[in-house]
């Protein structure tokens, strides 16, 4: 279980599959999660629009909400959030400048306690948790933070550990009902006996800085730490004795990258890792595999996007879907199969992704050049590289013989098969954010910083049409060929309808929408937002702007496309997420008609909801 985006995935390990659960229609973000010890329920803490946060508890069983904590008056986010062992307490602390923690019988949904706690400067709450039988007795650690707290009618008592607040603490946890493990920054453990020092040693005897303890996760025999290497060290115990040996390291692929979190599986017999690049690796205590020290963990799921995925595209022979991120990779995704067919990743960053309609080839945009590449099984060719430097806007026409890219505010027109310059676009005086084809593949829009939206005959190089409003920056366009109309939304919030040179309507949007689409059905028109949601928008407009809007990722949307059947909605975000929708309207209608049932190539050249 873990979080994407504004919702919660459940991902089954064997099958593959996931089960999306959406928090909130205003989640933006997901700040913690906790499972309950019965695995009974979930709790997440979510942050809204207006700094608004809220604790849902889902029921597992269910999958619905059985509960929604609140704070009076408070608006910050919850940075930590556990339940106690008999499920019926949830403990909460919230990050600077306020570091409170937040005590409630959730099933009453009563808060019974909340206190600031009065911290040094440099001090933070890194983690929390509940005495392993007293669900009155809590333990927060941190940097320069180590407190027993005990919860009694008149609020929390407190227990100064003074000897040991000078140290950075990233986790602890119960050895047993007086015992408390604790982890810090440097790679040393700390046995705290009665709020007594009872022993101190060194994870790592040779280098114990090189690679700092992030976490601490106790099993049935023993404990496992995560560290800043990728490594996760398991420890047992050594018969009834309070004493640990290292049993073995196990390795993620990526050795420069820190463990984020560790969970262990019902039968403590699988463990599921989280990096800091958001890669989810596991593997199995009793698998013999794996038994020798520093052996490796597989992936779980496939390999996520780190950062921002700032391209994306589809095509219409395949189920394929192409992304690119500020990780410098571009990604092939299956749709229909859920899968990552190929990754590939470059020593410099791209800019832009354009996928041929026939799923054989992509355009990527780099610094310095523009490079057509042919996909193959397992990698990606270089066929041509054309003079166009720093792409953020590429696009295929619909029959795939012309591509148009956007330099600045400079737009070239290349012919997919000869690779011949057809044309250099020029008249904006700002940078180029849109490029929207006609279906006739003879007619270019585009929209610019500059507030103009041309419309171009891509064989004359001419603009046929031209519209200019200097007080707005247009992000996106999208195109009805059947009205012959052109819809385009910007920096001032407003959807604007052009026909020819003529501005025809204007609709206020609520907030700024950064990516608009229609389906070539022409039934629905999808708006993405700088908070991350999406705006089914009902279309034709009758009048007055309509929409369902839906929160999905927890950053502003980058780009949307639809699959050329107009069965699947796709979007990416600033937060690193690919998120894929099936659509359909209320009468189940969602294929092209005129198409029929659509199939897919299966031919390869030889030369999910995912995170």
């Amino acid at each position: 279980i873990y979080p994407s985006g504004s919702n919660v995935i459940i991902y089954h390990i064997e099958q593959k599959t996931q089960k999306i659960l959406n928090i909130g229609e205003h989640c933006i973000e997901i700040t913690a999660i906790s499972l309950s010890d019965n695995k009974r329920f979930l709790a997440v803490a979510e942050l809204s629009p207006h700094n608004y946060s809220a604790i849902s508890i889902l029921d597992m069983a269910t999958m619905r909400k059985r509960r929604v904590l609140t704070v009076p008056d408070f608006s910050k986010a919850f940075t930590n959030i556990v339940f106690s062992h008999d499920n019926k307490c949830l403990l909460a602390s919230s990050g600077e400048p306020d570091w409170s923690l937040f005590y409630w019988s959730w099933e009453k949904g009563k808060l019974l306690g909340q206190q600031k706690l009065s911290m040094p400067a440099s001090a933070t709450i890194e983690h929390i948790s509940f005495h392993p039988q007293d669900t009155t007795h809590i333990c927060v650690t941190g940097n320069c933070m180590f407190k027993m707290f005990r919860h009694t009618e008149g609020g929390f008592k407190s227990t100064n550990l003074h000897k040991f607040d000078t140290k950075c603490y990233t986790s602890h946890m119960w050895v047993s009902n007086e015992t408390v493990l604790l982890g810090t920054r440097d790679g040393r453990f700390y046995l705290s006996e009665g709020g007594e020092l009872r022993e101190d040693f060194i994870v790592n005897h040779e280098k114990p800085d090189e690679f700092p303890l992030t976490i601490l996760q106790p099993f049935e025999n023993g404990f496992m730490t995560g560290n800043t290497n990728g490594c996760i060290s398991i420890f047992e115990r050594v018969e009834d004795k309070m004493v640990y040996r290292k049993a073995r390291d196990v390795m993620t692929n990526d050795q420069q990258i820190g463990i984020n979190s560790v969970a262990l599986s019902p039968g403590h017999d699988i463990i599921s890792v989280s990096l800091e690049n958001n890669q989810l690796f596991g593997f199995s205590l009793v698998n013999t595999e794996i038994s020798k020290d520093q052996s490796s963990m597989p992936l779980f799921s496939y390999p996520f996007h780190q950062g921002s995925i700032v391209g994306l595209d589809t095509c219409i022979k395949k189920p394929l879907l192409v992304t690119c991120g500020a990780d410098q990779s571009v990604r092939l995704w299956n749709y229909e199969e859920n899968t990552c067919d190929l990754v590939k990743y470059f020593n410099e960053d791209i800019y832009s992704v354009a996928l041929h309609p026939s799923g054989f080839y992509v355009l990527l945009g780099f610094s310095d050049k523009l490079k057509m590449m042919s996909i193959m099984s397992d990698e990606l060719r270089v066929m041509k590289e054309f003079p166009v430097r720093a792409c953020k806007e590429v696009r295929f026409c619909s029959g795939g013989q012309y591509f148009a890219a956007a330099n600045g505010n400079t737009i070239h027109v290349y012919s997919t098969w000869t690779y011949e310059n057809v044309n250099i676009l020029k008249g904006h005086i700002g940078k180029v954010k849109a490029l929207c084809w006609c279906m006739n593949d003879q007619v270019l829009i585009s929209g610019g910083q500059d507030g103009a939206v041309y419309e171009w005959n891509v064989v004359s190089g001419k603009r046929q049409n031209e519209n200019v409003l200097k007080s707005c920056s247009y992000y996106s366009l999208a195109r009805d060929s059947n009205l012959n109309c052109t819809y385009a939304v910007g920096s001032d919030c407003v959807m604007r309808v052009i026909e020819g040179t003529q501005i025809v309507k204007e609709y206020e949007m609520a907030g700024i929408v950064t990516q608009l689409v229609l389906s070539d059905l022409g039934n629905v028109m999808v708006g993405g937002t700088s908070e991350g949601s999406i705006r089914m928008y009902k279309y034709p407009m009758e009048g007055k702007m309509e929409y369902q809007e839906h929160f999905v990722h927890s950053s502003g949307i980058n780009k949307i496309r639809i699959s050329f059947d107009n069965e699947y909605l796709f979007t990416v975000s600033e937060d690193g997420t690919l998120f894929v929708c099936k659509l359909s309207d209320r009468e189940g209608r969602g294929k092209k008609k005129y198409l029929g049932e659509m199939i897919h190539s299966s031919q390869v050249m030889i030369i999910m909801i995912f995170e």
